[in-house]
């Protein structure tokens, strides 16, 4: 996902406009419901979100190649919202703290499952590919072990024990996950 997001940044430094309007689609809500949080004038968090992308493609060559997406949109939008004098009288100090402090847990719940889903990825793949094929049948599609007897051409009783063995190999991660 970090790499994914790296290569759309960089995209969109080299001047790939589908790039710097995923970025917008992606973001842009997302920044408006920010904004709002700390300045109580929507038209003028819907403009600040517009005049940061706009500031952002005619400065494109100046942006740092590597950055976090949404961090960085983030808290330019909350330095432009802050620096327009027109706001300050719609700024709550104790608003404007509160944000923050959830778009910094929002940012960790975010790292902390993408680390988790690593994770989980490394040790399904650590499964032999009868373990893996059983797993991705049993939880991913959703199967009964009636169909998945079918689909891989084993007993139903072994379709349980081919399971019951990734299950128990897989419990590891259950105490390495950051919930």
């Amino acid at each position: 996902m970090i790499d994914m997001q790296q290569n759309l940044w960089s995209n969109f430094i080299g001047g790939d406009k589908t790039a710097f309007e995923t970025i917008y689609r992606e973001e842009v809500n997302f920044l408006i419901s920010y904004g709002l949080s700390v300045v109580k004038d929507a038209e003028a968090v819907e403009d600040a979100v517009q005049e940061l992308f706009v500031d952002l493609w005619k400065n494109r060559q100046n942006l740092s190649k590597e950055v976090k997406i949404r961090s960085y949109l983030l808290v330019s939008l909350k330095r432009r919202l802050i620096k327009n004098k027109n706001l300050t009288d719609s700024l709550d100090e104790s608003m404007i703290k509160a944000s923050s402090l959830d778009v910094q847990e929002e940012i960790i719940q975010k790292e902390s499952a993408t680390s988790n889903e690593k994770l989980l990825q490394a040790a399904i793949e650590a499964l032999s590919p009868q373990q893996r094929e059983a797993i991705q049948l049993r939880f991913f599609q959703e199967k009964s072990y009636d169909e998945m007897m079918g689909i891989m051409g084993i007993s139903y009783q072994s379709c349980r024990n081919v399971v019951s063995v990734a299950i128990k190999q897989l419990s590891w991660v259950k105490e390495k996950l950051t919930l």
